[in-house]
């Protein structure tokens, strides 16, 4: 890149930002491996053998959306914080566009996922009449807000909160009316978190490209800040939303990642403080040197 080189090499010992980045990042890794755990718990009950590359997609789309982020907060902060312009070789930089591209596939994929739930939710009819014990002692569970329990002669009278019975989708789950309410409600809150995050993104590429050109202030960064505010206020109001679900996982992995961001976005405003302060430091040699 054509920039001065005005970002910073990590340096020993690190700084009370840094150390706080490296404690986010250690809380990032730990949600990633408990996602991964709690989706393989939930595939015992959605996926069979007779589910194909999709499904199994579908099941670990928080794993596969989480193992894209982590990889673009790696490219986010090697590019606005530990490589110096002079590391960006075009090779290098042809690199990690390419490695930027496929992750942004996999992004596309759980928007693709998020909007497929939605229109399926929405489009659920009911079983044909049928009492849950009837499917007691099958493999199959009752669902509810995302808790699954095994359907047995001894839990089956007491599961149901509504008389109407109905399949997620070709899973092994069956949920009842008030089940379906709220499947249908937490599909619309994954899809505007998840497009909510691709906002985030967008603006950050966007800054970047900016202060890579040697822009450190101006209309077009305030316009960016002040859309990325929005998409976090988004952000903050779905953290609301799991807490009142009573999902805390789901609000502290938000919480993180949010702070994850902030993080970077911390790298953002110290590389263009730097560029100001050098293009200060020019001007004043620009006016003695006259």
């Amino acid at each position: 890149m054509s920039t001065p080189n005005n970002k910073r090499l990590i340096i020993i010992p690190l700084s009370g930002h840094q150390l706080i980045k490296l404690l986010v990042y250690s809380l990032l890794v730990i949600n990633y491996g408990l996602y991964i755990v709690g989706e393989w718990q939930v595939a015992q009950h959605t996926l069979s053998a007779s589910s194909g590359l999709l499904d199994w997609a579908a099941s670990f789309k928080t794993s596969i959306d989480e193992t894209a982020w982590f990889v673009l907060l790696i490219i986010f902060e090697l590019e606005t914080y530990v490589l110096s312009d002079h590391a960006f070789t075009p090779a290098r930089v042809r690199a990690m566009n390419i490695v930027r591209a496929v992750c942004y596939l996999f992004l596309a994929h759980t928007i693709y996922v998020n909007a497929a739930a939605v229109i399926e939710l929405a489009d659920e009819q009911p079983l044909q009449a049928m009492h849950l014990c009837e499917l007691a002692d099958k493999n199959i569970a009752y669902v509810y807000n995302e808790q699954y329990v095994e359907i047995n002669s001894d839990n089956c009278n007491s599961l149901l909160i509504g008389a109407e019975l109905y399949q997620l989708g070709d899973s092994k789950s069956i949920t009842d009316k008030p089940g379906l309410a709220l499947a249908q409600y937490m599909s619309w809150l994954d899809l505007f978190e998840s497009l909510s995050w691709i906002g985030v993104m967008l603006v950050i590429e966007l800054v970047v490209g900016l202060q890579n050109k040697g822009i450190s202030s101006g209309k077009r960064l305030r316009a960016l800040n002040t859309t990325s505010i929005l998409f976090y206020t988004v952000l903050w109001v779905a953290i609301g939303h799991w807490i009142y679900l009573g999902h805390y996982m789901y609000a502290w992995d938000e919480f993180v990642w949010i702070a994850g961001f902030i993080a970077i976005e911390m790298n953002m405003a110290d590389w263009r403080k730097d560029m100001k302060q050098q293009g200060a430091t020019e001007s004043g040699h620009s006016v003695s040197n006259a």
